[in-house]
């Protein structure tokens, strides 16, 4: 959803952390979470996440359940689509999640795979920063992930209903979940996948 990215435009000058990650993978989900938090950490300095999304699993090649999840995200992060794994194969990773750290004048200083191991890439991350805000090669102005528009509502396709005369409950299978609703429409409960006192859109 932006421009190509390119290491002589939109990332020069930044340290650049590419993780390599895939949707089915909790670990991976894990990392991503790690360098979103960590863009939170270096905001306003040279610092930028490239999150590379290597799909395994047929599932994890739809586009449309990838951007549902990078949606729901609270903090954003700039994801690439590597679908060949061919990212992957040029830091000779074998499994998931992997990291490649790479310094303002683009060489690779680290390729690992697992969850990281948080102290020591923060170490790693500033050390690169320190060395390039003292020689004058950081980015001037820092990257900034774009946010995804949020995910169109889905219909709700009521399955079942009940009622005690008093309360209403809805089974949605477009939602997967049964919303507790009064007299005055107002939804109570949500009971299933969704936040307690919330709904995707009206009941």
């Amino acid at each position: 959803d932006r421009p190509a990215l390119s290491r002589a435009t939109g990332l020069r000058g930044h340290v650049l952390a590419i993780v390599s990650w895939r949707l089915g993978c909790v670990h991976s989900r894990q990392a991503l979470a790690e360098f979103a938090a960590l863009q939170r950490t270096y905001a306003g300095r040279a610092f930028a996440v490239v999150a590379v999304h290597s799909p395994c699993l047929p599932g994890e090649h739809d586009l449309a359940r990838l951007r549902r999840v990078l949606a729901e995200r609270t903090v954003p992060i700039t994801v690439a689509i590597d679908a060949a794994g061919e990212l992957r194969r040029l830091f000779g990773q074998r499994c998931l999640p992997g990291l490649a750290l790479i310094d303002t004048d683009g060489a690779v200083r680290f390729v690992g795979h697992g969850e990281p191991n948080r102290l020591r890439v923060e170490e790693a991350i500033e050390s690169l920063l320190e060395r390039a805000e003292r020689n004058g090669t950081a980015a001037r102005v820092p990257f900034v992930p774009g946010l995804l528009a949020a995910p169109v509502a889905r219909p709700l396709l009521p399955s079942a209903i009940a009622s005690d005369g008093e309360t209403l409950w809805v089974a949605c299978a477009g939602h997967r979940r049964v919303y507790e609703i009064d007299k005055s429409g107002t939804v109570l409960r949500t009971i299933g996948s969704g936040q307690p006192g919330t709904a995707d859109g009206p009941a």
